[in-house]
């Protein structure tokens, strides 16, 4: 089993008793945290987020030949998307009905490709089956929870967010400072640790609601957005 595919695992594995401390022993810290106090506070969706954000992960883009170090950025970044829906809530009203699937876009030039599908097969939001669709750079996105916006868009990254404003998408994307410019999740990689920037503006008055535990991640910043 590969990496990001043992992380995602870990999501879903059945809580293990934990050891004792051996006297004398320091247990090991997370964040600057005690692990045991952290892990009660995070459960295992917040394990599997702090392992990735402690993991040193490349630009999502590519360059043009495909090698192993290019397929592992990919599945992380595939396993991002996915604990973004394990991390933030939508409203009942951002679904056609009941049976109404968890709609995930890919906007522009897509560096995920069937890895992303491989990563979300199987998986649900709150019961909901999750469908990938993929938009064609110049396309206007509409009818998404959660959409990756490609550094192929972003000469026209503003258009982009101002027709989404009113619907109840989480966009994300590695475009530099894409918080700061109106996006809501921006994944970044400075020294080569990677970041998660969030507009909590943006993100709340598109009524989503990112979970405290989230929030509460070292690696997790709160960004405001860049004045007009």
């Amino acid at each position: 089993m590969n990496r990001s595919n043992r992380l995602l695992a870990a999501l879903f594995a059945p809580e293990r008793p934990a050891a004792p401390a051996s006297p004398g022993r320091v247990a090991s810290a997370c964040c600057d945290c005690p692990r045991g106090a952290l892990a009660g506070r995070l459960g295992r969706a917040g394990w599997v987020l702090l392992l990735l954000l402690a993991a040193p992960m490349p630009s999502v883009l590519p360059a043009e030949p495909t090698t192993a170090p290019l397929a592992l950025e990919r599945e992380s970044m595939a396993t991002f998307l996915y604990n973004f829906t394990v991390f933030v809530g939508w409203p009942a009203s951002a679904f056609a009905g009941p049976e109404a699937p968890f709609v995930l876009g890919v906007l522009g030039q897509d560096p995920l490709g069937e890895v992303l599908d491989t990563a979300l097969r199987g998986k649900t939001y709150a019961g909901r089956s999750i469908r990938v669709v993929r938009f064609p750079t110049g396309a206007k996105p509409a009818g998404c929870h959660l959409l990756f916006i490609s550094r192929s868009e972003e000469p026209r990254l503003q258009a982009i967010l101002h027709d989404l404003q009113g619907q109840k998408t989480l966009t994300v994307s590695d475009l530099e400072r894409f918080a700061q410019r109106g996006g809501m999740i921006a994944v970044t990689k400075p020294q080569k640790r990677v970041q998660l920037a969030i507009n909590l503006d943006r993100t709340r008055g598109a009524a989503l609601t990112p979970s405290a535990r989230f929030l509460s991640l070292k690696n997790v910043h709160i960004v405001a957005e860049d004045a007009q």
